[in-house]
């Protein structure tokens, strides 16, 4: 080879590679010029701050006073098992944790931050919905979220948002639950260990942990990954037997029922409770059809890409529906349809909005068919704003005026609970009325 050649044929010099860096800053920039998609965070928040109160509210007491009382008082052998202890027919492992931390680092418990802290949990499930919508229509993914965003921050919701150990509670089983799907939806294994141990305190801290737990058995197996599959299964198969030592069933099974007279409408009632009480039958069965409609599943059973994390979160709602149904149907429809419960329909209502844009992406009746879903969202969210907004002012007004928000035939045990809170430094009740 000649001088020339050789020359001419000398590999161009190594440039220092930067994308990574500026992909980074575009991603950050990307978020920014969307946080419109977080105006239903802002609405939602503004109300819980309007409202909220730094006084228990029923199971307050129980579940997060008397807990902290003992804990307190108990051995280092039996704090352990403080934490693993059922609070009537649940285990509520991540909710004392937090409370628990709380207490540490603050030095007492004030109930105003734990709602908040509770709704914190709520904005964490929403921001893994918009990563997960992001993957599945990356082109048009922000107005898909911020309709999400109104379904989940809608104020119906009001029991969890205004509740301390209401909202912990419930939008901690679903937020790890949500947390432990997206671990185990990266190829990358260092995201293994998180996934489990969302998994692994996700089983105890709700009934429906256990639930969620083999709904993400069923994700990784169609993940195909071997390493994905072995750790949820193993976690499952060890943990869940757990969660039944030592359990007590409640005695008070008056609610439960095997009728399907009773099963189905209140099924039905709460399938479509996004979309109110009245015409909650007929939304339900109607929102039950467009979701059996825009199921991203081919005629040879095949997934549609980065659609099966929404399959999953499918699964997880319908089916934690029925065991509420079971559970709750004995009891009189309306005096059991309770707001606590609404977050489910509320996320069953923001999975069929993104089933559907998924369905008509790149179709030609895109843009009407997503003008026409986001009105009818917007006109339930203005709905159950005005109905929320009641909901709020009825807490708090029974709040301020209730010596104690407890069951009026025990009210002594919330004034023990609370009076002994007081002379551990953990709460004075006396100091904020």
């Amino acid at each position: 080879m000649s001088k020339a050649a050789a020359v001419k044929a000398k590999p161009a010099p190594v440039i220092p590679q930067t994308e990574s860096k500026g992909a980074g800053h575009s991603k950050y920039y990307e978020w920014l010029i969307n946080s419109w998609i977080f105006i239903p965070v802002l609405v939602y928040f503004k109300m819980v701050n309007q409202y909220a109160l730094n006084l228990p509210i029923g199971d307050d007491y129980n579940a997060v006073l008397q807990f902290l009382n003992n804990f307190k008082t108990a051995s280092f052998q039996d704090k352990f098992g403080l934490l693993l202890q059922q609070h009537n027919e649940h285990r509520i492992l991540s909710s004392r944790l937090i409370f628990l931390l709380y207490d540490t680092i603050a030095g007492d418990i004030n109930f105003i931050n734990l709602i908040f802290i509770a709704n914190l949990q709520l904005v964490i499930i929403f921001i893994t919905a918009i990563l997960f919508i992001k993957k599945a229509m990356p082109k048009y993914w922000n107005i898909t979220a911020l309709i999400v965003g109104f379904c989940l921050f809608d104020m119906n919701n009001y029991d969890n948002a205004d509740f301390a150990m209401c909202g912990m509670q419930n939008y901690g089983v679903i937020m790890l639950f949500m947390l432990s799907l997206l671990f185990y939806s990266y190829d990358n294994k260092k995201y293994i260990i998180p996934a489990i141990l969302c998994q692994i305190i996700c089983i105890y801290s709700s009934g429906n942990g256990m639930i969620a737990a083999f709904i993400l058995v069923l994700f990784t197996v169609f993940t195909r990954d071997k390493k994905r599959i072995i750790s949820s299964v193993v976690t499952f198969l060890i943990f869940t037997p757990l969660y039944f030592v030592h359990y007590t069933r409640a005695a008070d099974q008056s609610t439960y029922s095997n009728d399907l007279s009773k099963i189905v409408p209140f099924y039905l009632h709460l399938a479509g409770g996004h979309f109110g009480y009245e015409i909650g039958v007929v939304a339900g069965a109607l929102i039950l059809i467009v979701l059996a409609l825009t199921l991203p599943v081919s005629k040879k059973l095949r997934v549609k890409e980065n659609a099966l994390p929404f399959l999953s979160i499918l699964a997880f709602i319908l089916i934690s529906n029925g065991v509420v149904s079971v559970f709750r149907s004995n009891v009189k429809m309306l005096d059991s349809y309770s707001s606590r419960y609404l977050i489910y329909p509320n996320m069953l209502a923001a999975i069929a909005c993104v089933l559907i844009m998924i369905k008509i992406d790149g179709n030609k009746f895109k843009w009407p068919v997503t003008i026409g879903v986001s009105l009818l969202f917007l006109y339930a969210y203005s709905q159950n704003y005005t109905y929320g907004e009641a909901g709020f002012a009825r807490y708090q007004y029974r709040t301020q005026n209730q010596e104690y928000y407890f069951p009026a035939e025990r009210v002594g045990e919330a004034r023990d609970i609370a009076n002994k809170s007081c002379q551990l430094g953990i709460y004075c009740i006396q100091n904020e009325r």
